[in-house]
């Protein structure tokens, strides 16, 4: 279906890629290998290989989300929340209140090369003080 979409020359998708500076070319590409308008081919031992400089076309946004779980303290949430995206101490309390209760909290929208950088400190964070707590992009 996806594939009749961008076959179409005068389709919304057609459009819609085009704001995004991108052909329906670069979209396949995206799609199949994950490889953006900005990446290039490089030669390896074994042929062309793809960088993964940026998979994702320029100007896109990403939500991040802090999941819940039971075993993470509430204060080591709020510290994240602090540390990690800037949150004064009571919007970090508010949004820790609601991925108690809601399940998942917006952490905020960021530029998706920031979003992932911030998914990975906290992961990271998580993992160094051996927290199971998720944090995902959407």
């Amino acid at each position: 279906m996806l594939v009749a979409v961008l076959a179409e020359r005068e389709s919304q998708a057609d459009a819609l890629l085009q704001d995004q500076g991108m052909t329906r070319y670069d979209a396949t590409l995206y799609i199949s290998h994950g490889i953006a308008k900005q990446d290039r081919l490089s030669p390896g031992p074994d042929g062309p290989q793809a960088l993964a400089v940026s998979v994702m076309p320029p100007g896109l946004s990403a939500k991040v989300l802090l999941l819940n779980d039971d075993y993470t303290p509430m204060e080591f949430v709020v510290h994240v929340l602090e540390r990690v995206f800037d949150k004064d101490r009571e919007t970090a309390t508010r949004i820790m209140l609601e991925i108690h209760n809601e399940g998942t909290g917006i952490c905020g929208i960021y530029p998706y090369d920031a979003a992932d950088a911030k998914v990975t400190e906290v992961l990271d964070l998580a993992h160094q003080h051996q927290h199971p707590l998720q944090c995902v992009l959407e």
